[in-house]
């Protein structure tokens, strides 16, 4: 087994790898990736901010947005590992919310990791 790392990365160090769109630097990308460097993973944590109120001016939200990890790499921890160090960003001390939006099937993993459905009673 090869080892793996989950390392950050900013939009423009994303970009600057694969070659895709710039995005805001309110976006940072989680990368699973194997040594040799082959990416097999990643997830993106969005910081919104939110409407002021008074005491609080200043005020985020966290979304953590496209989980995603190749199919013959699924069921080793590693879509588990980037959640969990996006949602360890995503507690920022301005932070108050941490979502994440998923379909039913990947419902289970988000519950696993302390994520809560908006229809559990």
């Amino acid at each position: 087994m090869r080892n793996q790392h989950s390392v950050p990365l900013t939009p423009s160090q994303l970009s600057s790898r694969t070659g895709g769109p710039r995005t805001k630097d309110s976006h940072l990308a989680f990368v699973a990736r194997l040594l040799p460097p082959e990416i097999v993973g990643m997830a993106w944590v969005a910081l919104v901010p939110r409407v002021p109120r008074p005491g609080a001016t200043s005020r985020l939200s966290a979304d953590i947005q496209s989980v995603f990890v190749m199919p013959k790499q699924r069921g080793q921890g590693i879509g588990s590992a980037l959640v969990e160090a996006a949602s360890k960003h995503a507690t920022h001390p301005r932070s108050l919310h941490v979502t994440v939006h998923s379909g039913r099937k990947a419902e289970p993993v988000y519950e696993r990791l302390g994520f809560e459905s908006p229809d559990s009673p």
